[in-house]
């Protein structure tokens, strides 16, 4: 009898700290991210670096292992089921997302922050600097390497690796694009110096090159396949069309052969938002000049076209009540734009839209102390139960406020103290870190009301 109230006593002793809602740990945390419902964080101890994985809802930690990398400021990237990571000091290392094991290594000087271009793992193959000026092509599953490429004196990669049709293309700190064979590295081509490029972007049959120009180049040899460049930037892409930002104009290119299908002026000041998903484009307009009373047609507006047709789908504007201020949290499924009342000094109207229907769903309200104010309102996230807005000031964006409402009524419930690190479809998680050790605590967005 004594023996089994111990049995049971061990066993809910181990199912309480397995499941417990917080996770501590001696150290200082360096880097965290979210992907797939999992945490990635990586920490450091006695002048050790670590990761720490964590499945969220329930949290729980799934595994830790010790690692080199950056000492001030380590990241890892995410691929499916890798992580990338610096395991040890002057290696690369690929490990199972599951369980934490070191799929491959092998010695590159790649150090993974925030701003490292030159890795990218692909059907089963890993492509990465590697020693001192080399690209190397790995199979994974083998553990073994496939070929190598040697960069020119001085050659850095900075439009990171791409893939189409059995070719890596990447761009240089000379801005020439290069290719290379996937199976033997061979270089197939080489483009000519496309000043300050930026990005490139892979089509079936068309390199998008993001320079001075926005210029498409054939795929198979580097040359170009439009008659003029477009002056100007890219700013999206959608169903096989650019849309790219000049002094004057938004122009929709198509990829192929750069025939521009419309343009839209950028007059006062246009705010350009896209969906690609849903091939739509936004288009707020703002005159942040006073509007003359007697003007009946206010500048204040927002626009949402359809790419390919440029049908207008959407549109308000600003009109005696109030004023468009924005567009934000445009995705597949919703968007919002916050008005300003002009009669009811110091409201905030926040509306939410359906992006398929266009139909009005919700409103959100809340009061500024400084009415006259220019600010920004964010869409920050919605769940089932509570939606988060922003407020931050045009002039000073360190100067913020997060409101929390209830979702479902749009109630508005409060002032927020700050947003959580981390916000899934029903918790939120807090990290909070002290001189020696840290804390990650699973909470709701309720638990940060004022």
């Amino acid at each position: 009898m004594k023996y089994s109230v111990l049995i049971l006593f061990v066993f809910s002793l181990f199912f309480s700290v397995s499941c417990n809602s917080d996770i501590h740990r001696d150290g200082t945390v360096l880097y965290y991210t979210e992907s797939g419902g999992k945490l990635y964080l990586i920490y450091k101890n006695n002048e050790q670096n670590h990761i720490l994985t964590a499945d969220l809802e329930p949290l729980s930690t799934k595994w830790e292992k010790s690692i080199s990398g950056d000492k001030e400021a380590p990241e890892l990237k995410i691929f499916d089921k890798y992580l990338a990571c610096n395991c040890e000091e002057n290696k690369v290392c690929l490990l199972s997302v599951e369980n934490g094991k070191t799929v491959i290594s092998f010695d590159s000087e790649l150090i993974f922050n925030k701003n490292t271009k030159g890795f990218l793992v692909n059907e089963g193959k890993v492509y990465s600097l590697c020693n001192e000026s080399e690209i190397c092509a790995f199979d994974i599953e083998k553990n073994e390497l496939l070929w190598n490429y040697k960069l020119g004196e001085s050659e850095n990669i900075t439009a990171d690796f791409k893939i189409q049709n059995g070719t890596v293309l990447f761009g240089n700190s000379s801005s020439i694009i290069k290719a290379l064979s996937t199976g033997t590295g061979e270089l197939k081509w080489e483009s000519e110096p496309l000043p300050n490029l930026v990005d490139i972007y892979l089509f079936p049959e068309t390199l998008l090159a993001d320079y001075e120009f926005v210029n498409g180049l054939d795929l198979s040899t580097g040359n170009s396949k439009w008659i003029a460049p477009y002056e100007g930037r890219v700013r999206c892409i959608l169903d096989g069309t650019v849309i790219s930002q000049s002094n004057d104009y938004f122009s929709a290119l198509y990829i192929e052969n750069g025939v521009k299908l419309w343009e839209y002026p950028r007059n006062g000041t246009t705010i350009l938002t896209c969906e690609e998903g849903l091939n739509l484009a936004a288009f707020t307009v703002k005159n942040y000049n006073d509007v003359p009373a007697t003007d009946t047609e206010y500048f204040d507006k927002i626009y949402i076209f359809n790419v390919s047709s440029f049908e207008k789908v959407f549109e308000t504007n600003s009109d005696r009540e109030y004023t468009v201020l924005n567009l934000t949290g445009f995705n597949e499924t919703n968007f919002y734009i916050a008005k300003k009342h002009l009669q009811e000094t110091g409201n905030i109207t926040v509306e939410r839209y359906s992006s398929t229907t266009f139909e009005l769903e919700k409103s959100f309200i809340f009061s500024v102390n400084k009415p006259k104010e220019e600010i920004y309102i964010s869409w920050i996230h919605t769940d089932p139960s509570f939606t988060v807005i922003r407020r931050s000031s045009i002039s000073d964006t360190t100067d913020e406020t997060y409101y929390l409402f209830d979702n479902e009524s749009g109630a508005l419930l409060g002032e927020m103290t700050g947003i959580p690190e981390i916000m899934t479809s029903t918790k939120a998680y807090d990290i909070i870190s002290y001189d020696n050790y840290f804390n990650v605590i699973e909470k709701t967005l309720d638990d940060f009301l004022k």
